[in-house]
């Protein structure tokens, strides 16, 4: 499966769900039959938890993958309730690139069949895009099948102080007549993006329909390592200053929100968790996820489906097994990974107990967390090395011992 060690130079900075949490999860090779093993939940609980469904498309061609995909979705029933609501529908990866106009049309009504209690208040229905991908057709499209988000990404890993922001004020632009949608920006950055650009791109985000930002942090480089870092230190400490000016909420050191969105308040409330797609709501205790290599989350635990299309394809259309991976926290390991979630999620966590102290006494003396009260705060320094911060926590494991990345890159 590989490990970690590929996250290099600026990427060891991003606080990702793959660098910083899935270390703490054990891998197990699994397979999933024909047909679900795991029990149906009872009625209170389907009427109770949500449901997310996540469609993921890889950028390879996969012969008839809507006709697939439909398959998929009907042999795991078992997986989810017929009346759980569903609080959020993802297209991800690269559906415009994957799938025509035609099949996320009938994938959107085909899919919608399937549950009875169809979707929740406020639930949102995504894809994600780049803008070369985006015209004024396919925003009509989106708009009539009930598309609430688009979540474009933007590589600026490369990216000099004059490199010009027309393409994406000309889609702010056409997307504006479509109030119902909300974009999301996903910004690569490295050690060759300008400075001045970011300010400049930041600024031009916030003036959009947007009210959630991520930082991804590349990591190819030319530079010597250290000076890759410092360059990319500074790039996540101007834009955790930036929003902080603008009153937004952070999660992490690379997501960030305005006070509107709905993250904001479960912030506040305390019920958010960090998954592989993001920062999630606890009410959603299923996430399905469909596709090549897709991943999901049953009963507590990840599940990854085989990442090879033609292994895929060929298990779904003749209904057979299907590999997959399954990851769980290792027993070990539960309450170091809850002090995790507290500090990527709230940036806090409670003062730990005596015989785990040392390790976040280091912490403190190097300045990256705070005393307040009860708990431990991040402070800027350490929301800048968050990533090499939370595995210092777990410096006991090697590299050798980490799991591969867990979700497929955009």
């Amino acid at each position: 499966m590989g490990n970690i060690s590929k996250f290099s130079r600026s990427c060891e900075l991003s606080a990702n769900f793959d660098a910083v949490l899935l270390p703490l999860f054990d891998a197990q090779a699994a397979v999933r039959g024909p047909t679900a093993q795991r029990p149906a939940a009872s009625d209170a609980i389907n009427n109770i938890s949500r449901l997310g469904l996540n469609i993921y498309s890889p950028a390879e061609q996969v012969p008839s993958y809507e006709n697939v995909l439909c398959r998929e979705i009907a042999r795991r029933e078992n997986d989810y309730g017929a009346h759980q609501s569903v609080s959020s529908f993802w297209f991800s990866g690269h559906p415009l690139k994957q799938l025509s106009p035609e099949a996320i049309t009938e994938l959107c009504f085909r899919f919608s069949n399937h549950f009875s209690r169809g979707t929740a208040p406020k639930a949102v229905r995504g894809i994600c895009a780049t803008t070369s991908e985006l015209d004024k057709p396919t925003l009509a499209l989106l708009a009539g099948l009930q598309f609430n988000c688009i979540e474009l990404t933007l590589d600026a890993s490369i990216a000099g102080n004059d490199r010009s922001l027309d393409k994406l004020k000309a889609l702010a632009e056409q997307t504006a007549d479509y109030s119902q949608i909300k974009l999301k920006f996903r910004i690569r950055i490295g050690d060759h993006t300008h400075p001045d650009f970011l300010s400049r791109l930041l600024v031009q985000v916030t003036n959009t329909s947007s009210q959630q930002v991520e930082l991804v942090c590349s990591g190819t480089s030319t530079r010597p390592r250290q000076e890759g870092l410092n360059s990319t230190r500074e790039l996540l400490r101007r834009t955790l200053r930036f929003f902080k000016s603008h009153d937004w909420c952070s999660c992490g050191n690379n997501y960030f929100f305005s006070k509107e969105h709905a993250l904001s308040a479960l912030r506040e409330q305390r019920k958010l968790m960090f998954t592989p797609w993001g920062y999630q709501s606890w009410d959603t205790q299923t996430l399905l996820g469909l596709g090549v290599n897709a991943v999901s989350m049953i009963d507590g635990e990840y599940q990854r489906n085989c990442a090879n299309p033609h292994t895929y394809n060929r298990c779904i259309s003749e209904n057979t097994a299907i590999p997959i991976t399954r990851y769980k926290v290792g027993h070990q390991d539960t309450d170091l990974y809850q002090n995790l979630q507290n500090l990527l999620c709230y940036h806090l966590a409670p003062k730990p107990e005596q015989d785990t102290n040392w390790a976040f006494a280091r912490l403190i003396n190097k300045g990256w967390l705070t005393n307040q009260g009860t708990n431990l705060s991040l402070s800027e320094e350490g929301l800048v090395n968050l990533n090499p911060l939370c595995k210092s926590l777990y410096s006991r494991k090697t590299n050798n011992s980490y799991n591969a990345a867990l979700m497929p890159d955009h």
